[in-house]
């Protein structure tokens, strides 16, 4: 029952996944909606904490080491987003997570996923990077786009050892949405300087909007990970990018080709094979 849950969790997560990272690349300044999307998870987050309270003590380190990590992932991925197109950058950037997640949680965290749910980690891996071949991506993007990936395996790790760590999973989620939040902005006012005011109120509205989004979405995969294995959360949150394919062909007016659908649908097949192997 509990990996079922995780697995409707982490397919929750995966829709507003999309819709946040969609909305952060349409900005005009995506570091400036990125740091909006972060003031907007802390405001949320505070009746959170108010209820659950202070910390154990043990968190503390597993808040830390994540935050750093979410802060550096974040300026890795805002690159890939300036310099590629979104239904290409975005599916590379998860498209390294699942496999390496999967592998490092069973050796990190005695995960022991099924064989089902392992073949179905390998075919949302290698549909992503079908999605992303023979893309035209620079040098540059594409670096910053696959050092994503393997930062968000990092941080799906970590995130997994906070939840399972504290007596309740949601003394984690609260306090990492209140204390991530603000990591970015004092980033963000350093290199925007004197324009970060400006940029920040011109995208405010879009801002606000995907930090709602990234509080439901990243706050259900959190809580998924304390319920199945970190492989199968990010294989299955990772499916947002089927939604990330719709979004830049309609809303941001990217060509779609067939290998890029028929990367999707391999995703698909793999989120499938996922759910019926327990996760």
């Amino acid at each position: 029952m509990s990996a079922t849950l995780g697995a409707a969790l982490a397919l929750a997560a995966a829709t507003t996944t999309a819709l946040a990272h969609g909305l952060i690349k349409s900005g005009g300044d995506t570091l400036a909606t990125r740091a909006a999307v972060g003031l907007t998870q802390s405001v949320l987050a505070i009746p959170l904490v108010l209820i659950v309270g202070w910390p154990d003590a043990g968190l503390w380190p597993w808040l830390a080491l994540s935050i750093a990590t979410h802060v550096i992932y974040q300026l890795v991925l805002n690159h890939a987003y300036q310099t590629a197109d979104f239904s290409v950058a975005f599916p590379l950037a998860r498209g390294v997570a699942p496999l390496a997640t999967a592998l490092l949680g069973i050796a990190l965290l005695s995960d022991r996923p099924g064989l089902p749910a392992l073949a179905g980690v390998l075919a949302v891996s290698l549909g992503l990077a079908l999605i992303a071949f023979r893309s035209g991506m620079t040098g540059g993007a594409l670096a910053a786009a696959a050092t994503a990936g393997l930062l968000t395996s990092v941080y799906t790790l970590i995130d997994a050892q906070g939840v399972r760590s504290g007596a309740e999973p949601l003394h984690f989620i609260a306090w990492f949405f209140l204390l991530e939040g603000p990591a970015l902005l004092p980033i963000y006012l350093g290199l925007r300087r004197r324009a970060a005011l400006p940029l920040l109120l011109a995208n405010a509205r879009r801002g606000v909007t995907a930090g709602v989004a990234t509080v439901i979405g990243f706050g259900a995969a959190l809580w998924a990970l304390a319920l199945t294995s970190a492989g199968a959360v990010s294989a299955l949150r990772e499916t947002s990018v089927i939604l990330a394919l719709a979004f830049g062909a309609l809303v941001l007016k990217e060509r779609l080709s067939p290998q890029r659908i028929l990367g999707g649908v391999v995703v698909a097949g793999g989120a499938v094979l996922i759910v019926l192997g327990g996760g």
